[in-house]
């Protein structure tokens, strides 16, 4: 899976339920201002660069590790990498 991909699928999989590690669903929606995605739990705003550079640090043990690395959003963004819809569609 390349990182274009995986964005593709953030993309096409918009407004579906998703987990955190500790079971938090989330959803989110494209925001083409930012070049990101907005999720609905606490209005986070999330880059498609902050995407990529996590997705370069995989695998990672939890989403701790992406947060050390400098990750906003760690908890959504690892829930994503490590979601079947996002990196195996």
């Amino acid at each position: 899976m390349d990182v274009n991909k995986a964005w593709a699928n953030i993309i096409k999989h918009e407004g579906e339920i998703f987990h955190t590690v500790s079971n938090l669903e989330f959803t989110y929606q494209m925001n083409l201002n930012s070049n990101g995605f907005i999720t609905n739990r606490g209005k986070i705003t999330l880059t498609q660069k902050n995407f990529e550079k996590a997705f370069s640090l995989m695998p990672v043990k939890g989403p701790g590790e992406l947060g050390q690395n400098g990750i906003y959003g760690n908890p959504y963004v690892y829930a994503l990498l490590t979601d079947k819809r996002i990196m195996n569609d």
